[in-house]
């Protein structure tokens, strides 16, 4: 009707009426079958704990009130305490944890949103391969595996690391320490040791009044930020010597250069969610062990898919050193938009 009226653009789509559609593109085997549904998974893990956190918020909370943590500052093999928080306190603190964790997964969704828009309506897969949700995942996958292969080599040689120390805790504290772990040790290692760096270099360097969105990452690579990243993980690997002993440093070590991508690349955000996703899939073994062990293996048999893609496709620009520029470009965004861009 609006074309014979002499209209040029549909009212309702606003496609142009005298052109032929475009073609719808053919979808990525690969998101298809692999992104999609372990982005799914992922999601599912991370709303499991924080529905088994909040079902059980109350004997949490009892446990929490009778204890008393620190929050501190790491630099490799010591920490600097700053306060201690107890009682009610603690509690309080808690809730902020699974606050975080809830703002952060729905920035990740947010961000993910318009372009499963964009590839339902063209069929292209390419955005949303790009997305922060998928690329958070599929790395994350593929670190797990790789830390349960190394594991398992530590392990046959007669090395494993020491994990006895958890069994001081009850199931309620660990859900408590390994929430706060994801969130807690991201600002300590990604936040202090390269946001807090990055955003001192760039104002020095090109003073840019925008220098405090550097905190939140998801600023891109560069020479400085793989230097950044390379040291935080060698911290965060040096941190989890008391305890773990020698042999868990290499395995932190490895997951720290995940973390410091995925924190720069990014954002804080997504780092603290991958974090949790790491951490938290203990929880659910707690209340169904078996559909844990079951959703466990398919995210390793995922990760091992993920890097064999990697190898047969791989990102060649992503540590060029030749070409790769010193600083990160000049944030000429917002924060919303810094950290939903991907």
């Amino acid at each position: 009707m609006w074309r014979e009226s002499g209209a040029n653009f549909c009212r309702n789509c606003g496609r142009q009426l005298n052109v032929p559609a475009p073609p719808m593109k053919e979808k990525s085997l690969f998101a298809q079958v692999i992104a999609k549904p372990l982005v799914a998974l992922c999601v599912l893990v991370i709303v499991f704990d924080l529905v088994y956190c909040l079902a059980n918020f109350g004997s949490i909370s009892d446990e929490l009130r009778i204890r008393k943590v620190s929050v501190s500052v790491s630099y490799f093999l010591d920490e600097v305490t700053l306060f201690h928080i107890g009682g009610e306190a603690l509690v309080v603190y808690f809730i902020l944890i699974l606050s975080v964790i809830i703002i952060c997964l729905g920035l990740m969704i947010y961000g993910l949103v318009p372009r499963a828009k964009e590839e339902h309506g063209t069929g292209d897969s390419e955005p949303v391969l790009k997305s922060c949700m998928v690329g958070c995942t599929t790395i994350m996958a593929a670190c797990m595996f790789l830390s349960v292969v190394y594991l398992m080599f530590v392990t046959a040689s007669g090395n494993p690391p020491d994990s006895s120390w958890t069994d001081a805790y009850s199931e309620q504290l660990m859900a408590f320490l390994l929430n706060r772990a994801g969130v807690r040790e991201e600002l300590m290692f990604r936040m202090f040791w390269i946001g807090i760096p990055m955003a001192v270099l760039v104002l020095t360097v090109r003073r840019d009044r925008r220098c405090w969105q550097y905190l939140f990452g998801g600023f891109g690579m560069s020479r400085a930020a793989l230097i950044l990243i390379l040291l935080s993980s060698i911290a965060f690997g040096m941190a989890h010597l008391e305890g773990w002993g020698w042999s868990k440093v290499p395995d932190a070590v490895l997951g720290g250069l995940f973390f410091g991508y995925i924190y720069v690349q990014y954002g804080l955000h997504a780092a603290i969610i991958a974090h949790a996703l790491n951490d938290v899939i203990l929880v659910a073994g707690y209340v169904f062990p078996f559909l844990s062990g079951l959703g466990f293996l398919l995210i390793l048999g995922a990760g091992l898919i993920v890097i064999v893609y990697w190898i047969m496709y791989p990102n060649r620009g992503l540590f060029d050193l030749k070409n790769m520029q010193d600083y990160p470009d000049e944030m000429d965004c917002g924060l919303l938009e810094q950290l939903t861009r991907h």
